[in-house]
């Protein structure tokens, strides 16, 4: 199951799927209101953002777009889709023939990507101007180009970026023991530090933090 919490905070969306390959989407507030609870037959893919009353859900299939409120789905692109930041008007594109080469263009009007690279895309910082990747890549949006890197624990360790604490800081969380620890990691250089720790999981909204997947 994948978890998002909404842009403006007062929503949460889940997404799943049953063992016939129905896609399940759920979205309540946080008093617990039920906004939508569906199940979609011709929705593949996987949950990418959750906005103030849209969610969508993509991949290499292309990208979707469901309402609240309503079980209508809206095809936005058929193109191979890596992320979808729509507080940016953003969305991360790749090719039929190169799907791992991906690069933005707008979601609004989606056209060619302003330059592609061979990465995953994680989430963009609050200001726009960088993404974040999953090796701890930093690239700037205007052209791509490699600003800084994020330090990657050791692979045996698990770890997640959370997403931007600020324009110029990542959030990373690693495990001590029965702990999640949180590091604040400076863009685009310098070294992390602890910040805090808890037994729980830490969720931000969905526009500057990846998003939530249960084991």
């Amino acid at each position: 199951m994948t978890e998002a919490l909404s842009d403006d905070g007062r929503r949460i969306t889940s997404f799943s799927r049953a063992s016939d390959g129905t896609a399940l989407v759920r979205v309540v507030d946080l008093q617990g209101q039920v906004l939508l609870d569906g199940r979609f037959d011709d929705l593949p893919g996987e949950l990418l953002e959750a906005g103030a009353g849209i969610v969508y859900v993509g991949g290499p299939a292309g990208t979707r777009r469901l309402w609240e409120g309503t079980t209508h789905v809206t095809r936005v692109v058929t193109r191979p889709t890596a992320m979808v930041a729509k507080q940016h008007d953003t969305i991360f594109v790749g090719t039929g023939r190169e799907p791992g080469r991906v690069g933005p263009t707008a979601l609004r009007s989606p056209g060619q990507p302003r330059w592609r690279a061979r990465f995953s895309p994680v989430v963009m910082s609050p200001d726009g101007r960088l993404v974040l990747g999953a090796g701890g890549t930093i690239r700037r949006m205007a052209d791509g180009r490699v600003v800084g890197r994020v330090p990657v624990p050791k692979p045996r360790q698990e770890h997640r970026f959370l997403g931007w604490g600020s324009k110029r800081l990542v959030l990373v969380e690693t495990r001590a023991g029965r702990r999640r620890v949180l590091k604040a990691c400076p863009v685009p250089r310098g070294s992390c530090r602890w910040v805090g720790s808890t037994l729980s999981r830490v969720s931000l909204p969905s526009s500057h933090s990846r998003l939530f997947r249960r084991p």
